[in-house]
């Protein structure tokens, strides 16, 4: 394979470049950089990134932590909304790459972009997409059946590039930057069966991500070869491709243009399936008292990727159980839906154990370029309904509008922010027009509930 980094470097600053004002790369940054704030507000909600800021200690600097009213460093600050971010399990992916961009990039944009104009942060988004993705596209699917975690082991790219951009590197320093970033890879998809412990990863990857790209800026530069002649080769298990064009997901467009958005909180997994459910029983109006069985059949890794028990938010988030069964009990999946107070509502855990999960082979070969569920609904008088669902909306093949992705920033802000605030972040990063800080500032002080 000819020089990763020099490609990967070429492909994130011609990104880039690529946006301009009013264009479709913008336009599609923008509606991603709100997802994610929603996202960040989610992951603040659940509260469990305070261990970490205690951990790193009093804070000294001057970057302000969302939703808190504390201030560190740029590489601390970084570090601790990366886990913001993550733990929401609620922020945009890339079935491409398996990986979740906006909490290894997102982070970078805080840290670094604090004076930056919000047009600058949009460009920085579309290169730190462009590395990430690109990368963890190269290890899909091996990474995952490896046992390693897509979004921790590509992250420090993600962070590094948007950095960089942030910091005007040059070619020369961005293909540095990137190299010295593969020192931060890590994660293992076993801590997925502790919700606090996986954003850990991500939290550690930016971390070095930013690292990376202040080196590099001081002239530090890993080896150029380390990506195809180190890195993929240890994550892989083998020696990767010759040619970055023998990889079919690098296709037209750039990488954040075939990023994901979520209607739902939970892992990606659980949405096909989801998506399955809704138009059965939106179809058909059944009420959980008259199903006698939900059968779900789906791709290997979904179903081995479950966590059969339920027992908190995080466990929730794995359980296509549990979420089939909120959505029809309560007839939402929104982030409250999730909470595991729901498993007190008998009618939700009577219907959780009707659910049977098998793995479909034929849904299994079309993963990971497709991520399918079918759902067959038995009633108790004898009818049948099934759907199925190829891909989870939210997909560039099924993409969600931007008005639903400002309806879910209005939900998650909703008692966090007041309406003011809510409608000035809509309203500038529609025109990505304006200063970060006008936006970061809202983000800065502490929550508080307000009266409606």
């Amino acid at each position: 394979m000819p020089n990763l980094a020099k490609i990967i470097t070429e492909r994130v600053l011609s990104a880039k470049e690529a946006v301009q004002k009013g264009n479709h790369l913008c336009f599609c940054a923008s509606q991603h950089l709100l997802d994610t704030l929603a996202a960040l507000i989610v992951g603040i909600r659940v509260g469990s990134y305070e261990c970490l800021m205690k951990s790193i200690g009093s804070g000294q600097g001057m970057v302000p932590i969302p939703g808190t009213n504390r201030k560190f460093s740029p590489i601390d600050a970084g570090s601790i909304v990366a886990y913001q971010t993550n733990a929401s399990v609620y922020e945009d992916g890339s079935r491409y790459g398996a990986c979740h961009p906006a909490a290894g990039v997102f982070p970078a944009l805080w840290a670094m972009g604090q004076k930056a104009t919000l047009f600058e942060l949009i460009q920085a988004m579309v290169g730190g997409y462009e590395a990430m993705i690109c990368i963890a596209s190269l290890g899909n699917p091996s990474f995952t059946q490896r046992g390693f975690h897509p979004t921790g082991l590509c992250a420090p790219f993600g962070a590094v590039a948007a950095a960089g951009i942030l910091k005007k590197l040059n070619k020369e320093k961005m293909a540095g930057a990137l190299t010295l970033s593969t020192s931060g890879s890590c994660g293992l998809m076993h801590a997925f069966q502790e919700e606090t412990t996986q954003p850990l990863h991500v939290s550690h990857a930016v971390r070095a991500g930013l690292i990376a790209a202040l080196m590099a800026n001081e002239g530090f530069s890993g080896d150029r070869t380390v990506l195809e002649r180190g890195f993929l080769p240890a994550y892989l298990g083998q020696t990767p491709l010759n040619d970055i064009k023998d990889y079919h997901y690098f296709g037209d467009g750039w990488m954040i243009e075939n990023a994901y958005l979520k209607l739902y909180p939970g892992c990606r997994h659980l949405h096909p399936a989801l998506d399955a459910m809704d138009r059965l029983l939106q179809k058909h109006d059944i009420d959980s008292q008259q199903i006698d069985s939900i059968t779900v059949e789906t791709y290997r890794v979904a179903v081995e990727t479950e966590i059969h028990q339920v027992r908190s938010r995080g466990d929730a988030y794995f359980n296509i159980p549990y979420a089939l069964s909120v959505r029809t009990v309560l007839g939402r999946a929104d982030w409250d839906a999730f909470d595991v107070k729901h498993l007190e509502n008998s009618e939700v855990k009577g219907l959780i154990n009707k659910v049977q999960l098998f793995i479909d082979e034929d849904i299994t070969r079309a993963y990971p370029e497709k991520r399918g569920a079918r759902v067959t609904l038995k009633l108790k008088n004898g009818e049948v309904f099934t759907a199925f669902q190829p891909l989870p909306r939210g997909e560039p093949e099924l993409p969600i509008s931007i008005n639903e992705t400002v309806e879910k920033f209005r939900q998650e802000a909703d008692g966090y922010l007041g309406k003011r605030d809510i409608d000035t972040i809509i309203t500038k990063l529609r025109g990505s027009d304006g200063q970060a800080s006008e936006i970061f500032g809202i983000l800065s002080k502490k929550f508080h509930q307000e009266e409606k």
